[in-house]
């Protein structure tokens, strides 16, 4: 027989304590008891599929996440990364009748779906004085208090500004909005070893900037330096050609949910012609998957360009070095994401770079990626 345990609320910061195969978490002012089911995936349908640094990440977008009543904790192979699906709609008392299938690298851990014990009289009498005498929340890096959290400076984020802002939507969500603060940023994402400068537009939710590129200006050359930053020097110059590389796209599309904006100028005739294409859900998997690429839709309203994320699946990154579907060969040592097919779009190749239009590949003179995170927010850690 499980042991039930009381919970009380830890403000902002998660907290979890594991007993007899149960597991307790505790996030805002929410409070939640788990169940540690055997080894098994389970297949309810998901709310959306994250990574985490750690199964306790899994647990806090749990709690946090509107409907979420499950977790699948899968090890992805790499270290200190986790794949926490959300499900919703899991209706048993335990681990029985699960709707799952065995997997021995994947834990799911159940949501119950009553409350912890209630606490004595005694016990909210001594948590009523404690919570009537804590201190002013303590801010860093010249946040000041508001409430339980901290107002931040655009720089930074997290509940007492103790850390660098996740992306460029965290300061937008935070308040920041004027185009004033547009400019360069060191951002950190959860999962990313270290901090990446990047393009902020504080518009539309919040845009970070990836990629940049114009004219045939040489760029990355081969797998390891598509991985790396490249160029990111130039970032300060009026017109920058810079990429975060392939790593730091992962870490940064892989902490939520994304739209993609792309904006291209490209030659017809002897006239340049400007495209944008919105693609949302988009995602860039880890290195393991060759950075394979998804998402959930193409809007190209009023223009011809294709989408050229759209080759068989699965649409994967190769160059020089790398080619595990032999498209960069047969492309002529082109580097880019491609089907099975082949079809896509040399984006990183040396000299001149193409994007689908009607079937053809399109000389492009300018691309810019930006991103901005549409999915419920996980930034006060």
């Amino acid at each position: 027989m499980h042991q039930r345990h009381k919970l009380v609320s830890a403000m902002l910061w998660i907290t979890v304590g594991l007993a007899s195969g149960r597991l307790f978490a505790s996030a805002e002012t929410k409070e939640e008891q788990y169940t540690i089911c055997p080894e098994r995936l389970v297949a309810n349908d998901k709310l959306r599929t994250l990574f985490g640094r750690s199964p306790l990440d899994c647990i806090q977008m749990c709690t946090l996440a509107e409907h979420c009543s499950g977790v699948s904790i899968c090890h992805s192979g790499h270290d200190e990364q986790v794949t926490c699906s959300l499900s919703e709609d899991v209706q048993t008392a335990g681990c029985d009748d699960l709707n799952s299938v065995p997997s021995p690298s994947c834990h799911f851990v159940k949501k119950d779906s009553r409350l912890a014990e209630v606490m004595t009289e005694a016990e909210e009498t001594t948590l009523a004085t404690q919570e009537a005498t804590t201190t002013e929340i303590a801010c860093q890096n010249g946040g000041t208090p508001n409430g339980e959290k901290c107002d931040c400076p655009v720089h930074y984020g997290g509940r007492t500004c103790n850390r660098l802002i996740r992306d460029c939507s965290e300061p937008f969500q935070n308040g920041h909005t004027n185009s004033d603060y547009d400019g360069i940023y060191a951002i950190q994402p959860a999962t990313a070893p270290s901090p990446i400068e990047v393009k902020c537009q504080f518009r539309a939710g919040g845009e970070t900037w990836p990629l940049r590129r114009r004219g045939s200006t040489n760029f990355c050359q081969d797998w390891a330096t598509c991985k790396a930053p490249y160029n990111m020097q130039d970032l300060p110059s009026p017109d920058p050609k810079y990429f975060i590389g392939l790593e730091n796209l992962h870490h940064l599309l892989s902490q939520a949910e994304y739209k993609l904006r792309v904006y291209m100028l490209m030659m017809n005739g002897t006239r340049y012609v400007s495209k944008t294409m919105h693609y949302t859900n988009f995602s860039v998997d880890a290195e393991s998957s060759s950075f394979a690429v998804t998402h959930d839709g193409f809007d190209c309203t009023n223009c011809d360009a294709d989408d050229a994320f759209s080759g068989s699946l699965p649409v994967v990154f190769v160059s020089g070095g790398h080619d595990v579907n032999g498209c960069s060969a047969q492309r002529g040592d082109k580097s880019g994401w491609f089907g099975s097919n082949c079809k896509g779009s040399d984006l990183f190749s040396n000299g001149l770079f193409y994007w689908p239009v009607n079937g053809t590949d399109t000389d492009v003179r300018l691309i810019e990626f930006a991103v901005t995170r549409v999915s419920t927010s996980f930034y006060d850690d």
